[in-house]
């Protein structure tokens, strides 16, 4: 699985928490929240790197730093 699928996960999912209505809400509603946004829904797997690590697909992924206007290096 290439970086930018979880970098794009990530970012998905930090800006997730950006558009929460308050400062008290959970994980699981933060991935809500960037879902409902953006029509992507986050991910998750365990890898060698760490656990529950948030992943897209690569076309997500392209999608997301589209949105965004990142690059992927």
């Amino acid at each position: 699985v290439s970086q930018s699928r979880y970098q794009g996960g990530l970012v998905l999912h930090e800006v997730g928490h950006t558009l929460a209505p308050s400062y008290d809400h959970t994980e699981k509603q933060a991935d809500k929240f960037a879902f409902d946004a953006t029509g992507i829904r986050i991910k998750y797997r365990n890898t060698k790197h760490g656990k529950r690590l948030q992943w897209l697909t690569n076309k997500e992924a392209k999608r997301v730093f589209e949105l965004f206007d990142f690059e992927i290096v």
